[in-house]
C-alpha cells in the first residue's frame, strides 16, 4: 500500500526500462529491478504523508490521511514494510547501496529539507539513482554509469518544482520555504519547464557525440515535448493544469531515462 502510486510506479516502470536496455532485454530481474524501486518509492511517499498528516489539513485536504481512508498507524506499518522489501530487493539485484541512497534521500526530504532551499537536492540523488541501479543490477561496473548522477541532476530538480508548483498556493498557509516557494509560482514553472529541456538537450547532445544520432533524437524529442506540454499547461493556471504539467514533466524524465539507458549501453558495451 502506498498514499503516492503514480510517482512510485513510474520510477518503477523507468527502472525496469532501464534494466532492460542495459541488460540487452526485459527479463525477470528487469521486474525485479523495477518492483524493487517502486516499494522504496512508496515507502518514500507514504512516509511524506505520514510526517506531512497535520499540515496536509490545512493544505491538502484531500490526502488520504486527512480524509480518513488510511490511519497513520497504516501508513508508518506501510512504509516500513515497503521499505524493508524494497532494501532486500535491492540487496538481490545487487544495488542495496544504492537503494538504501535513494530511501535515505527520500528521509532527508521528508523528515528535514522539504520546506527549505535545499528541497530539491533529495530528488538530485534519487532520481539519476535509478538508472545507476538498474545498470549494476545488469551487472554493468563501468564508470560511465556515475555519470547519470550529473546529467540526472538537472531533471531531479526540475521533477522537485514540477511536484511542488500545484501546491504552491495551499502551502503558504504554512509558511513552506521550499526551493520553489522561493521562487515563486511563475519563475519556479519557468524553472522546471528549462530544466527539462536542459535534461533533453544534455542527453541528446551526449549521444550525438558519441556516435548514437537515435538516441540524441529521441532524448531532444522527449524533452522537447515534455516542456511544450508544460507551457501550455502553465499558461492555464488552474490546479489541474498545473498537475498535468507534473505528469509531463515526470512522463518526460521517463523517456529521457531510457533515451539515456541506450546511451549509456553504447558507452560500456
Amino acid at each position: 500500500m502506498t498514499t503516492h502510486p503514480f510517482p512510485a510506479a513510474l520510477n518503477g516502470l523507468a527502472g525496469g526500462a532501464v534494466h532492460a536496455v542495459a541488460a540487452n532485454g526485459l527479463s525477470p530481474e528487469s521486474l525485479a529491478v523495477a518492483g524493487s524501486i517502486t516499494l522504496i518509492h512508496a515507502s518514500i511517499g507514504t512516509m511524506n504523508d505520514w510526517v506531512g498528516r497535520d499540515t496536509d489539513r490545512q493544505t491538502n485536504p484531500d490526502k488520504p490521511l486527512v480524509r480518513g481512508t488510511v490511519t497513520p498507524g497504516e501508513a508508518l506499518t506501510a512504509s516500513v514494510l515497503t521499505a524493508a522489501t524494497g532494501l532486500a530487493g535491492a540487496w538481490a539485484t545487487g544495488a542495496f547501496a544504492i537503494g538504501l541512497a535513494m530511501l535515505l534521500a527520500g528521509a532527508a526530504y521528508n523528515l528535514v529539507l522539504k520546506g527549505t532551499l535545499w528541497s530539491w537536492a533529495p530528488y538530485a540523488v534519487a532520481i539519476p539513482s535509478v538508472a545507476v541501479w538498474a545498470f549494476l543490477a545488469a551487472g554493468s561496473t563501468s564508470p560511465w554509469i556515475w555519470l547519470s548522477y550529473p546529467v540526472g541532476a538537472a531533471m531531479g530538480v526540475g521533477l522537485n518544482l514540477a511536484n511542488t508548483i500545484p501546491d504552491i498556493e495551499g502551502d503558504a498557509a504554512v509558511k513552506a520555504a521550499g526551493l520553489a516557494h522561493r521562487l515563486g509560482a511563475r519563475r519556479a514553472q519557468a524553472a522546471a519547464t528549462a530544466l527539462i529541456a536542459i535534461s533533453g538537450v544534455a542527453v541528446g547532445t551526449l549521444a550525438f557525440q558519441t556516435g548514437q544520432p537515435s538516441a540524441g533524437l529521441a532524448a531532444l524529442a522527449a524533452g522537447g515535448a515534455g516542456a511544450a506540454i508544460m507551457t501550455v499547461q502553465y499558461s492555464s493556471g488552474q490546479r489541474a493544469a498545473l498537475r498535468r504539467a507534473w505528469f509531463a514533466c515526470a512522463f518526460s524524465a521517463v523517456g529521457l531515462a531510457v533515451c539515456w539507458a541506450a546511451l549509456l549501453k553504447g558507452l560500456v558495451a
